[in-house]
């Protein structure tokens, strides 16, 4: 082993991409710098910062509502009255509001009068279940049950000769609140997480977190929560999840979906784990921070730390406006213990305030994937 004595401490950066998306597959060992154990309240609009904000707000997907026709005059003599209307693509389509694995639909713009073209009714029966509710997706159309969907393709043709076409299995949602359709892409939240299916592929969103869920499952996606019109951020491209209870929003922007809580009320942000490398312990005696004032109050921050496997008391500081909107500061930790496994969090956060950056001064040849 290498001898260590005459080295001298240096700063390192502790964390700089944010925001930080949740990853609890693993240990927080192994995490990344990005990558969250545990954070809640965190600000999105804002690539590079680390600041608290509360859940952003989206647009309510259309509903296609419809209004219950007059009179059903083909064969299938449906009481309209019993069944869940919608308007897709310029034709009435109909589900059995007490429950049917059958769809049906009607001849294109009569909207009050019902007219047979085709044979108008699709049977989406290859499982058990009834259907609870469709929703259309680039050309085509899903008719989605509890547990798996059924493809309808080209809904849009005119020509009224429509099939079902793939059963999309393990692909459902128990209530057409929890879907949402986006870009040609319908997504799903029930008790196993969010999902995104393209026409083609499914796709699990909360695949970084799978083993632990948390607040990331069946959540209102249309918008009908506490009439809080969130569901879609077009611009942004972001899913948002809201029931009044379960807040949650995912960033569908980049490859690797950003996954965000907003659940809890407040502010938490924690590291990644550092580790000894040799079991040699190894010791940060002073923190340092890249600041942004949004204004020239003073701004706090409560942070603990985590040795081995205990979290230090919290500790506020203050982070004074020194006349410049971005400035460097730091402070001496309270108790610099050495350790060999090393973890921060920040569990306030003044609302002037955004961290672009968070140091360590120490002797980092100890720390795992430094100083190699």
């Amino acid at each position: 082993m290498a001898d260590r004595r005459g080295q001298k401490p240096v700063w390192i950066t502790l964390a700089e991409r944010f925001p930080a998306t949740l990853a609890k597959n693993g240990p927080p060992e192994l995490l990344e710098d990005g990558q969250t154990p545990d954070a809640y309240g965190l600000g999105i609009d804002r690539p590079g910062a680390l600041y608290a904000a509360s859940i952003p707000t989206g647009t309510a997907r259309p509903t296609w509502a419809l209004n219950t026709p007059t009179t059903d005059h083909t064969a299938h003599n449906l009481t309209v009255g019993n069944c869940t209307w919608r308007e897709i693509f310029r034709r009435p389509w109909a589900t059995i509001t007490a429950g049917s694995p059958d769809v049906y639909y009607f001849a294109p713009y009569h909207f009050t009068d019902l007219y047979l073209q085709g044979f108008g009714k699709l049977a989406c029966d290859a499982d058990t279940g009834n259907v609870v509710g469709i929703i259309p997706f680039g050309n085509n159309i899903l008719a989605m049950k509890a547990n798996h969907s059924y493809v309808i393709p080209n809904g849009i043709s005119m020509q009224g000769n429509f099939v079902v076409g793939d059963v999309v299995h393990g692909f459902g949602a128990s209530n057409m609140t929890d879907v949402t359709v986006h870009g040609g892409v319908v997504y799903a939240a029930h008790s196993n997480g969010v999902f995104a299916f393209d026409g083609q592929n499914v796709r699990n969103l909360t695949q970084a977190i799978r083993q632990n869920l948390g607040n990331f499952t069946d959540a209102h996606l249309d918008g009908s929560a506490n009439n809080s019109g969130y569901i879609i951020d077009e611009k942004r491209f972001r899913l948002v999840g809201n029931d009044g209870t379960k807040k949650w929003v995912i960033d569908l922007s980049s490859e690797r979906p950003g996954l965000y809580d907003y659940t809890t009320s407040g502010f938490l942000w924690t590291s990644r784990t550092f580790v000894s490398r040799n079991l040699e312990p190894f010791c940060f005696t002073r923190l340092g921070f890249f600041i942004e004032h949004t204004d020239t109050s003073k701004g706090t921050l409560t942070y603990q730390i985590k040795h081995e496997q205990s979290w230090s008391q919290a500790e506020s500081i203050d982070l004074p406006y020194l006349r410049e909107r971005y400035t460097r500061q730091e402070f001496p930790v309270r108790i610099p213990l050495a350790s060999r496994r090393w973890a921060m969090k920040i569990t306030a956060l003044s609302s002037n305030l955004r961290i672009n950056a968070i140091l360590g001064y120490g002797n980092t040849d100890s720390i795992w994937g430094f100083g190699e």
